[in-house]
């Protein structure tokens, strides 16, 4: 009689469904002791299906990561690139088609061994949709080296850095909400804005309810800048609450 011991296999780095193919991407390709590196859930979409954003809308759900990591690591929140807007019906869902990357910070232990290795291991849940919707998941991993400060890696992921520049930003003109009678009202001041240089504006409300959905968003250029007139939700912000979201300005 004999007996074998079957090797444990590895958590692959990739995996696909029939609607999405997800890769697990890190920005290096080993660690040092107490930085943070950036790591990326990338989906690969098949046409004329979509995932979602952070507030998915009148419908659907967030794409989820559970981390799995060495004893005193800690991951960040999501970064959320910038979504689109897709209207079915009455029902308007913000997501994502073709292709996204989310990035997420994990902070390395300072206690963290040099010459042993820093696995990592992501369970990831989405919703994929065309007419229907499809939940799945998959479990990701890899596995770098942890080195000492300046010891020679790979600093850069090309497909890291295309999906930072996706990512919005902190605002340089000074935006302010404002409820009016029956609507609500987003000023951004500036006086970098022409009426002929924009040719659409448009908020995506971080929060479910704060703002609805389907509604139309109208625009006008003023002196004072960008005035964007929009539709409270069922679950408005309150009085000295802030209201979150990405505010997107496209230029003709």
């Amino acid at each position: 009689l004999l007996l074998g011991v079957a090797p444990a296999r590895a958590t692959p780095q990739e995996a696909a469904t029939e609607q999405v193919r997800v890769e697990l991407l890190s920005a290096v390709d080993a660690v040092h002791p107490g930085e943070e590196i950036l790591l990326g859930i990338r989906q690969r979409i098949i046409p004329h299906w979509h995932t979602y954003w952070i507030n998915p809308g009148d419908s659907g759900i967030a794409t989820r990561i559970a981390w799995k990591l060495p004893p005193g690591a800690q991951a960040g929140d999501v970064q959320w690139p910038v979504p689109s807007r897709f209207q079915s019906g009455p029902l308007v869902n913000f997501a994502y088609e073709n292709e996204v990357t989310l990035l997420v910070t994990i902070r390395v232990p300072s206690g963290a061994t040099i010459g042993s290795l820093f696995p990592i291991a992501a369970n990831v849940d989405w919703l994929v949709c065309r007419e229907d919707c499809i939940p799945q998941q998959v479990e990701l991993g890899l596995t770098l080296p942890i080195t000492a400060p300046g010891t020679p890696r790979r600093e850069h992921h090309p497909l890291i850095e295309a999906a930072q520049m996706q990512l919005p930003v902190t605002s340089p003109w000074p935006i302010r909400a404002e409820a009016q009678a029956g609507g609500l009202s987003l000023q951004l001041s500036g006086n970098a804005f022409a009426a002929g240089t924009i040719r659409d504006v448009r908020f995506y409300p971080a929060e479910w309810g704060r703002v609805a959905h389907a509604a139309a968003q109208t625009w006008q250029v003023d002196p004072r800048g960008i005035v964007l007139s929009l539709t409270p939700g069922e679950a408005p912000a309150n009085p000295g609450e802030p209201l979150r979201g990405v505010l997107v300005v496209s230029e003709a």
